[in-house]
Protein backbone atom coordinates (compact mmCIF):
# COMPACT_ATOMS: atom_id res chain seq x y z
CA UNK A 1 0.00 0.00 0.00
CA UNK A 2 1.36 3.42 -1.30
CA UNK A 3 1.76 6.22 1.18
CA UNK A 4 -1.15 7.64 -0.49
CA UNK A 5 -3.51 5.20 -0.55
CA UNK A 6 -2.61 4.86 3.83
CA UNK A 7 -3.83 8.19 4.21
CA UNK A 8 -7.31 7.20 2.52
CA UNK A 9 -9.89 6.64 5.12
CA UNK A 10 -12.80 7.39 2.74
CA UNK A 11 -15.54 4.10 2.84
CA UNK A 12 -18.93 3.81 0.62
CA UNK A 13 -22.71 4.32 2.45
CA UNK A 14 -22.94 -0.07 2.09
CA UNK A 15 -19.95 0.00 5.11
CA UNK A 16 -21.58 2.81 7.20
CA UNK A 17 -24.70 0.93 7.12
CA UNK A 18 -23.31 -1.80 8.26
CA UNK A 19 -20.85 -0.46 10.46
CA UNK A 20 -23.66 1.64 12.47
CA UNK A 21 -26.35 -1.94 12.42
CA UNK A 22 -28.93 0.82 9.95
CA UNK A 23 -30.35 0.36 6.43
CA UNK A 24 -27.58 1.58 3.67
CA UNK A 25 -31.23 3.75 2.15
CA UNK A 26 -31.24 5.55 5.73
CA UNK A 27 -27.35 6.53 5.12
CA UNK A 28 -28.27 8.05 1.87
CA UNK A 29 -30.73 9.85 3.09
CA UNK A 30 -28.67 11.53 5.80
CA UNK A 31 -26.02 12.36 3.28
CA UNK A 32 -28.78 13.81 1.25
CA UNK A 33 -30.37 16.12 3.70
CA UNK A 34 -26.66 16.41 5.08
CA UNK A 35 -26.95 15.21 8.74
CA UNK A 36 -23.79 13.10 7.63
CA UNK A 37 -20.57 14.20 6.07
CA UNK A 38 -19.82 12.94 3.09
CA UNK A 39 -18.10 13.72 -0.28
CA UNK A 40 -20.49 13.03 -3.70
CA UNK A 41 -18.35 12.25 -6.27
CA UNK A 42 -20.62 11.70 -9.82
CA UNK A 43 -23.32 9.62 -7.98
CA UNK A 44 -20.98 8.30 -5.80
CA UNK A 45 -20.94 8.46 -2.29
CA UNK A 46 -18.01 8.94 0.62
CA UNK A 47 -17.47 9.08 4.07
CA UNK A 48 -14.42 10.06 5.67
CA UNK A 49 -14.18 7.06 8.82
CA UNK A 50 -12.44 9.81 11.09
CA UNK A 51 -15.30 12.32 10.04
CA UNK A 52 -18.22 9.81 10.88
CA UNK A 53 -16.23 8.94 13.99
CA UNK A 54 -16.12 13.11 14.64
CA UNK A 55 -20.08 12.83 13.54
CA UNK A 56 -21.13 10.47 15.88
CA UNK A 57 -19.18 12.13 19.02
CA UNK A 58 -21.40 14.79 18.49
CA UNK A 59 -24.62 13.09 18.16
CA UNK A 60 -23.64 11.14 21.58
CA UNK A 61 -22.74 14.77 23.60
CA UNK A 62 -26.73 16.19 21.73
CA UNK A 63 -28.64 13.51 22.51
CA UNK A 64 -26.59 13.09 26.18
CA UNK A 65 -27.48 16.62 26.42
CA UNK A 66 -31.31 16.27 25.30
CA UNK A 67 -31.61 13.08 27.70
CA UNK A 68 -30.80 15.37 30.40
CA UNK A 69 -33.26 18.00 29.43
CA UNK A 70 -35.68 15.48 28.89
CA UNK A 71 -35.08 13.81 32.82
CA UNK A 72 -35.53 17.27 34.01
CA UNK A 73 -39.03 17.76 32.30
CA UNK A 74 -37.60 19.70 28.83
CA UNK A 75 -37.93 18.44 25.41
CA UNK A 76 -37.93 15.16 23.98
CA UNK A 77 -34.27 13.23 22.96
CA UNK A 78 -33.34 14.13 19.34
CA UNK A 79 -34.08 10.52 16.90
CA UNK A 80 -31.39 10.18 14.95
CA UNK A 81 -29.14 9.50 17.49
CA UNK A 82 -30.87 6.51 18.87
CA UNK A 83 -31.01 4.71 15.03
CA UNK A 84 -27.17 5.02 15.80
CA UNK A 85 -24.40 2.45 17.73
CA UNK A 86 -20.58 2.63 18.11
CA UNK A 87 -18.60 1.80 15.33
CA UNK A 88 -17.11 -0.76 17.78
CA UNK A 89 -18.83 -2.17 20.26
CA UNK A 90 -16.06 -3.85 21.76
CA UNK A 91 -14.04 -0.37 22.08
CA UNK A 92 -13.82 0.57 25.59
CA UNK A 93 -15.61 4.07 26.37
CA UNK A 94 -12.89 5.35 28.11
Amino acid sequence: MSENEAKLDYRDPEWVAEQLGIDKNTVYKYLQEGSLPGLQIGRKWLVSEKRLATFLERVEREQTGRRRQAADGGARPFALPQRIRMLDSTEDPG
